[in-house]
């Protein structure tokens, strides 16, 4: 048969085409190679792009579904800029087929070619073709109701490397019915997936959805520390305060040293974040970043470094906690009711006995809520003591 087909031409190849979508094992290798050969041609690229166009739309599912696999040996081919009108011509007919499909293969097969042509796009920066494809999957997101069709197009967002699409996954994972499967779309991007979820976070306001995100990340794993860790030198602000709260649950070591520099950022919302951050991470340099926060003009900044001290403070944080409740304490550090308060909570978690001077003090307090504080702290640093 293939004596008749080796010339190669428009006709021949076409057939070829035929038999590849209706008796694919009858083709062989040799027909596979003279159908890649003849389709590097323009005049036989379209005319073969257009049998393949006509196999979309074939009764058989198996036909539609061999036809929109088939594309991916053309992708290249139509990436090209002497393709560029034909590729839109056949993008239009994947993309009405893709909201008309009810077989789950055939429609899978059109999602992994609409992949393949969205990436090789972006990669040529051809933004036109490429935002195409993700529109089409935004619409399918909001059309389809099965689930199975859903992850599919979730899987095939994750698959694009655009930034965009990322974006479009980091915000579907605040749906709860569309959480797993976008976390594990987004930890498939490893790496790349950092800058989006963390930039995210300046819109999540309450903390389970900001959770969410931290969670996304924490399945990232080391990757995820490595990259935010170079979100805290951003120039925008927001960028390094979310950076630092994320480090708080995938950060280590590396990240408790990088955040004792970033306590000391020009933004008070970067240093607070960074404080609170290093109060979870701990570290060896940590309690004196925690002292010289404690000095803050900032007041959030300050409460930060009370409570993380409650948990990382040896004798210089009790002996400058314990000053704040005297009211005259260390230099430079408020004795503002809400400082005392924290002081006294911190002190009670400490349990130092060399802190009941300034509590019991503190129990004479003109402030009810310093007062009330103060003697919680007495009680627990005394039942410490009946523990030992």
């Amino acid at each position: 048969m293939f004596e008749t087909l080796s010339g190669k031409g428009p006709g021949d190849l076409a057939q070829l085409v035929d038999l590849m979508l209706r008796k694919p094992e009858a083709l062989g290798p040799e027909g596979l190679a003279t159908l890649r050969e003849g389709i590097r041609g323009p005049v036989t690229l379209e005319r073969v792009a257009q049998r393949l166009v006509d196999g979309l739309s074939d009764p058989e599912w198996r036909v539609r579904e061999r036809a929109a696999m088939s594309f991916h040996e053309l992708v290249d081919a139509l990436s090209v800029p002497r393709s560029l009108a034909l590729a839109g011509r056949v993008l239009s007919s994947f993309l009405e087929r893709l909201g008309e499909e009810e077989e789950l293969g055939v429609y899978k097969a059109l999602l992994g070619t609409l992949t393949a042509f969205a990436q090789a796009f972006s990669r040529m920066g051809n933004l036109e073709i490429a935002s195409r494809v993700l529109e089409a999957f935004q619409a399918q997101l909001t059309s389809l109701r099965d689930r199975s069709s859903l992850s599919e197009v979730i899987a095939a967002l994750g698959s694009i490397q655009d930034p965009r699409s990322l974006g479009i996954l980091v915000g579907l994972i605040q749906q709860n019915e569309l959480f797993e499967v976008c976390a594990d779309a987004l930890v498939a991007q490893g790496g790349r997936a950092v800058p989006a979820l963390v930039q995210s976070l300046e819109k999540s306001e309450e903390r389970t959805q900001r959770m969410r995100v931290v969670d996304v990340l924490v399945r990232i794993g080391e990757e995820a520390e490595r990259e935010t860790l170079a979100l805290l030198g951003d120039a925008q602000w927001f960028v390094r305060r979310n950076a630092a709260f994320v480090l708080a649950y995938v950060g280590g070591e590396r990240s408790a040293l990088a955040l004792v520099k970033t306590a000391f950022d020009r933004e008070p919302r970067v240093r607070a974040e960074a404080v609170r951050a290093l109060g979870r991470l701990g570290g060896i340099e940590a309690e004196q970043a925690f002292l010289h926060a404690l000095k803050d003009e900032d007041l959030s900044v300050a409460l930060a470094a009370a409570e993380a001290l409650g948990k990382h403070g040896g004798a210089e944080a009790l002996a400058a906690l314990s000053g704040i409740i005297d009211k005259h304490g260390v230099f430079g550090v408020s004795s503002s009711v809400e400082m005392r308060q924290a002081a006294a909570r911190a002190l009670g978690r400490i349990g130092d006995p060399g802190a009941l001077p300034a509590l019991l003090k503190g129990t004479f307090d003109s402030n009810p809520g310093v007062k009330a504080a103060c003697q919680e702290a007495v009680q627990a640093i005394k039942d410490k003591g009946k523990e030992h």
